[in-house]
């Protein structure tokens, strides 16, 4: 349970004054999978108020089930909130949750942290709007699935505005080559997306080479621009070494 008022906040974000009188309440409970009753169920739920003359309680819950499959397992995921939204998944997967992201081009930082590998499909409906047929997200991480090789995938089918599919598609993948004290990191990604997304595709390559130097990893890469403009963006190419003291 979190009981609080909301800061005040400076022009670059940081707390003014942390003592407001506009309070909230929050509540979350967690029922987790490794539990003795049934292993494997994990069961989420939350809510939130703002002591405001026109505030509502928001809430939202979700239930999940872990299906061993000896080295691979199954999840299915459902989920709903107070804003009226709907979601169900499927992961098939293998290993566990990483704090880190994929470590691809396009499908690096803070957004896509938290990956597991393996294959996920997500459905998202926003059960008030009629005109559409909701959201789908597919997605793909290798994990340490093959030895040295780094390869993720992700598909965004946005299916909401009437008349109109957004698709937008990014993937990427990398390869350490090792020799000795030498490792050889190839890189190579794209992200595509259709004319009702924008209608964009964009390519990046790479190549990372540590070891030459010591405590030093030299690059080369070329990132597009989107190749589809007109003019098409040419992009640039970066040459860069990091060295680690």
């Amino acid at each position: 349970v979190d009981f609080r008022s909301k800061p005040i906040l400076g022009a670059d974000n940081s707390i003014k004054n942390q003592y407001t009188n506009d309070y909230a309440l929050a509540a979350e409970a967690e029922f987790k999978a490794s539990n003795e009753f049934v292993t494997g169920l994990e069961v989420k739920a939350g809510m939130a108020y703002e002591f405001a003359d026109d505030a509502e309680v928001e809430y939202a819950a979700s239930a999940a089930y872990k299906v061993d499959l000896g080295d691979y397992y199954l999840k299915p995921t459902v989920g709903y909130t107070s804003a009226n939204e709907m979601v169900g998944a499927v992961l098939f997967g293998w290993g566990d949750e990483a704090d880190a992201d994929a470590g691809v081009y396009y499908l690096t930082g803070e957004k896509y942290k938290k990956v597991t590998p393996g294959v996920s499909v997500v459905y998202t409906k926003d059960l008030d709007n009629d005109d559409g047929a909701g959201d789908i997200k597919v997605a793909l991480n290798l994990g340490s699935k093959v030895e040295n090789l780094k390869l993720a995938a992700l598909a965004d089918i946005d299916m909401d505005e009437k008349d109109k599919t957004k698709i937008d598609v990014k993937a990427g993948c990398a390869y350490d080559i090792k020799a000795d004290d030498i490792t050889i990191t190839t890189k190579a990604g794209t992200n595509w997306a259709n004319k009702d997304m924008g209608e964009k595709l964009m390519v990046s390559a790479g190549v990372d080479v540590a070891g030459i130097i010591n405590n030093t990893t030299l690059s080369a890469e070329y990132v597009s621009e989107n190749l589809l403009a007109d003019p098409a963006g040419k992009g640039k190419v970066n040459f860069t070494a990091k060295i680690a003291l």
